[in-house]
């Protein structure tokens, strides 16, 4: 206790003191756990809702693009495996500069430099190999998935405003709509 506040109350005082702090401390929780509770509740009927009326309007697809949309899910699969595939790449360069740094007596001796070599080969091994490594989920291999559709798509886009450019006399065919990488995501999904 800070003394200068417990000079002037007993020993009983203090403890009664003490005691209705912690019911008042418990008391504002419970209450603000209350609040939180009838808020959840409130977003819960509003989701129940918004589900059976897009069931209805669009059967069950509808609220898997609802959700996707509302819940942004390929933001968050990029996000889960770039986050798994930093910590990958973390893990196997500290395994294979530890090994390295095992024989490196070996490597002075024989007047070789290490780094030289470790820059040349290994860093690409390793990052491809981390690559494989983080598609061991499901989770992961959508993540990665919506990751290659997002590349595809920008390649799509490159090439197309490259041919807008190029070839301004020939437009695009109006046939093959747009171009979003989506199919190509999807076979890559299939062939994993």
């Amino acid at each position: 206790m800070i003394p200068w506040l417990a000079c002037n109350f007993t020993c009983d005082v203090l403890v009664v003191l003490l005691k209705a702090s912690v019911c008042i401390s418990l008391a504002v929780l419970v209450g603000y756990l209350v609040q939180i509770a009838a808020v959840l509740h409130n977003h819960m009927k509003q989701l129940i809702f918004k589900s059976n009326t897009i069931v209805a309007l669009f059967g069950w697809q509808g609220v898997v693009e609802w959700a996707r949309g509302e819940y942004q899910i390929q933001t968050l699969l990029i996000t889960c495996w770039c986050l798994r595939y930093g910590v990958q790449v973390y893990a196997n360069l500290h395994k294979q500069l530890e090994l390295n740094t095992m024989g490196s007596d070996v490597f002075k001796v024989l007047q070789i430099d290490l780094w030289d070599i470790l820059n040349k080969t290994q860093y690409s091994t390793i990052l491809l190999i981390a690559v494989v490594q983080c598609m061991n989920t499901s989770i992961n291999l959508f993540g990665f998935v919506c990751i290659v559709k997002e590349v595809i798509k920008f390649q799509y886009f490159l090439i197309r405003s490259w041919l807008h450019c190029s070839f301004t006399d020939h437009p695009p065919d109006s046939v093959s709509g747009p171009l979003t990488g989506a199919i190509d995501g999807i076979t890559f999904l299939i062939m994993s």
